[in-house]
């Protein structure tokens, strides 16, 4: 998902597919269509409006562990400088760092990455944990990270799900150092 200052929310065309497939419950499906439906959709049309540079999508893209998806996101963002990419896909990331050809990318997206785990803390922190809960639950299979840290179900521990969200998003410090958003661009944007 693309998201910039102009309030524009892109995301790739097969993102209501994905969403499909990893949502069980009709009723998250549906909420999850209707929002999708709500974006842009960053298809060729909107990258050329964007101006990307098609040499620099095509460097990810080959990028081993950068899949096309993800080479558009990044492409996009990289193409708008107020621009904030939502991904989960951190093999993507760990694969910009690994990679002799996109390190010269990096600077340009550092603090400009935001991860679920980001986001989810970011609404414990805001919300609060219980009504957090009761939410994440309905979707607790979707992602490996939110299976591990609310995976007990009701019987989740604000303490452990806390730690175990910020070990996900400490290990994409380590290996992508300074690449994720800092608190005040998630504040801006929630």
């Amino acid at each position: 998902m693309f998201l910039n200052d102009n309030a524009d929310i892109a995301c790739l065309p097969s993102l209501a597919y994905q969403l499909i497939k990893r949502l069980p419950e009709a009723n998250a499906q549906a909420r999850a269509i209707n929002f999708v439906s709500s974006c842009r959709k960053l298809n060729q049309t909107y990258l050329a409006e964007l101006g990307i540079d098609f040499d620099c999508q095509d460097l990810l893209a080959n990028c081993p562990g950068v899949d096309s998806g993800e080479a558009q996101l990044l492409s996009a963002a990289l193409a708008s400088l107020d621009a904030v990419v939502l991904t989960g896909d951190k093999r993507c990331l760990s694969a910009l760092y690994q990679s002799s050809a996109t390190i010269p990318l990096v600077p340009k997206l550092q603090g400009r990455i935001l991860i679920l785990e980001q986001i989810i803390l970011h609404m414990i922190m805001t919300v609060g944990f219980d009504d957090v809960k009761c939410r994440v639950l309905n979707g607790v299979y979707c992602d490996t990270a939110i299976r591990a840290s609310f995976g007990s179900g009701l019987q989740a521990k604000e303490s452990n799900v806390i730690s175990t969200l910020q070990s996900y998003v400490g290990e994409i410090d380590r290996c992508c150092p300074c690449i994720l958003a800092s608190l005040d661009v998630l504040n801006g944007l929630l």
